[in-house]
């Protein structure tokens, strides 16, 4: 019987004491999974002076909830601070002192679970006198694929192989560098570079007929403040449009703000519930926008659907998506240089959003070319998107400039034997729905 009693009793406290074994590690590992975390800060820097001040950080991380931010310099000021609704982004305004010279100022993120740092800085700005300098009539553009063009730096070519029409092939930054005398020899006074935003290394994985392919167009953007790692480093992509610089050559950045490609980390976690707009597929019948007669459902199918399912749809109707976008077309003019910027299927992105983008560029680089890419051959659909004219819906764009689609194939087709002189003349007799046609592209 003692024996019984003394084994039930041993039994009994080695349970209690994995039991308490147990509970302990579990509170340790919860205790681990909630720490707070900063994983990425956009815009990594900014500019005293700047026209765009307060500029509005996102950050991403975990565990912000109930998050308070300080400034560690009082040159720098925080407020309206924003956290989303999983505790996983947070959003705050920085006014940034006049006087505040370039340097580091992090900011110091606390909550009940931790500390943390944003690390965040003040950048020099570069020489307007040699950058930021406008394209022409009289200039000649050069459109690049960096992948496609030159291979500069070897050792970057990992996964390269030019056997395979939808693989990297080893184009970089340095090989366009490289490259900058022989394009002055021809003439070429302005490169404009396809994306260079960081995009998935691997191979696209689905059921349509360019599956596998990987994003070497720089479409499918996963960090819209990254550099590609195929093509080079930041400090790679400077020295080129330096190199450009010093030879004349002006260059244009591509820039995509309707859509990110499904693998960007918002895809599977947005920042706002709203950040996306929701999957329908896009029936491209751009003519809905030139009417005021369409109907809601039509343009909000135009402006909201998506191109296909690996392409998420951002939502620039949201406030603090357009700041993002916004902030981020000017970080990249600041910090790299460029003159010029393409952007993206703008037909595609609401009006007011150009407005708002174009007008804020412009205000900061009062000489900087902006062209919308409107991919219809019909002129008074592309004309609808320059600025200097108020549409029906009493927006002006602002913005400069518009691609003409028409002139382009038409232009082909005469030269080439398949259409008469007169289809140009057809074209031509269109320029009047230009507000400005010395600048249309």
């Amino acid at each position: 019987m003692t024996r019984f009693i003394f084994h039930f009793f041993f039994l009994s406290g080695l349970i209690n004491f994995i039991g308490f074994e147990l509970y302990a590690q579990n509170n340790v590992s919860e205790n681990q999974t909630r720490t707070l975390q900063v994983e990425k800060v956009e815009p990594p820097s900014w500019w005293a002076n700047h026209s765009v001040n307060p500029v509005r950080l996102l950050v991403r991380g975990a565990n912000f909830e109930g998050a308070k931010i300080v400034s560690k310099n009082n040159l720098l000021k925080v407020s309206n601070v924003k956290i989303n609704g999983r505790g996983d982004y947070l959003f705050f305004d920085v006014t940034i002192a006049g006087n505040a010279k370039p340097a580091k100022y992090d900011f110091e993120v606390s909550t009940a679970t931790g500390r943390a740092t944003i690390p965040f800085e003040i950048s020099a700005p570069l020489n307007a006198k040699t950058n930021f300098q406008d394209i022409t009539n009289d200039d000649i553009i050069y459109l690049i694929m960096p992948d496609r063009f030159a291979n500069g730096d070897m050792p970057n070519d990992k996964d390269a192989d030019r056997t395979n029409p939808r693989a990297w092939h080893g184009g970089d930054f340095r090989g366009i560098t490289q490259k900058i005398p022989y394009l002055k020899e021809l003439g070429i006074t302005a490169i404009w570079l396809t994306p260079w935003y960081d995009n998935p290394d691997a191979a696209n994985q689905c059921d349509k007929p360019w599956c596998p392919n990987t994003n070497y167009h720089g479409y499918h953007a996963i960090d819209y403040y990254g550099v590609e790692n195929h093509f080079g480093t930041m400090d790679d992509l400077r020295e080129t449009v330096e190199t450009a610089h010093r030879n004349g050559i002006k260059v244009v950045q591509d820039q995509v703000a309707n859509h990110v490609g499904i693998q960007h980390p918002w895809a599977k976690n947005p920042p706002l519930d709203n950040w996306f707009s929701k999957f329908n597929q896009n029936s491209f019948n751009n003519s809905v926008l030139l009417s005021p007669n369409a109907s809601q459902s039509e343009r909000d199918n135009l402006l909201k659907g998506w191109f296909n399912e690996l392409l998420p749809d951002i939502n620039q109707d949201e406030p603090e998506v357009a700041k993002y976008e916004i902030q981020n077309a000017l970080w990249w003019i600041g910090a790299t240089g460029i003159d010029g910027i393409r952007q993206d299927t703008i037909q595609y992105v609401p009006r007011s959003f150009i407005r708002d983008w174009s007008s804020a560029i412009l205000k900061q680089y009062p000489k900087f070319y902006m062209v919308g890419e409107i991919f219809e051959e019909d002129s008074a659909q592309t004309a609808f998107f320059q600025g200097g004219k108020t549409g029906w819906d009493n927006i002006d764009t602002n913005l400069p400039s518009v691609f003409d689609f028409k002139l382009w194939r038409t232009s082909q087709e005469v030269f080439t034997g398949k259409k008469p002189m007169r289809a140009l003349r057809d074209v031509l007799k269109y320029d009047g729905l230009y507000p400005n046609i010395n600048r249309v592209t």
